[in-house]
């Protein structure tokens, strides 16, 4: 079983945002930015080639309302929106994602201001980032629920 599949299921840690019947978002081991996520079908695809229909029906709309949390939580200034697909696109987790990536013009805010990126990085971190993403995803009245 593939370790999003493990997160997805329980078994395995990960710092989870938001989840529905389709999808879980939960917050990138080695960021590269802070709030960085990821969000998975919970069923498992390889990528979006062979990811079903139904699972892609909300993609858009679970992107869009993810992002928006992401940058109010984190006071971006922008976000990028990522796929690979397939080993010659640098995929290295082969189920099914999206990078959600909060950007910012000048630096990290302060409440992130030691941001290492592309580290595993002290349990505080992704306990503060999750709590102020799943509470913005709150906010837009979407109904999402933590795993513990």
């Amino acid at each position: 079983m593939c370790v999003f599949c493990k997160i997805v299921n329980g078994e395995e840690e990960g710092y989870i945002v938001y989840r529905d019947n389709y999808y879980t978002a939960f917050l990138d081991k080695y960021p590269i930015a802070p709030g960085h996520t990821l969000l998975v079908t919970n069923a498992h695809f390889e990528n979006i080639l062979d990811t079903s229909e139904t699972h892609l029906n909300d993609l858009g709309k679970t992107i869009k309302m993810l992002a928006n949390s992401i940058k109010r939580a984190v006071k971006a200034d922008g976000i990028r929106v990522v796929s690979n697909a397939g080993r010659s696109a640098m995929q290295i987790v082969f189920h099914f994602h999206v990078h959600i990536i909060p950007t910012w013009e000048n630096g990290y805010p302060e409440d992130f201001a030691d941001f290492k990126p592309r580290t595993l990085l002290p349990r505080e971190y992704y306990e503060k980032a999750r709590t102020l993403i799943y509470n913005e995803v709150n906010r837009s009245n979407h109904n999402s629920y933590l795993i513990e």
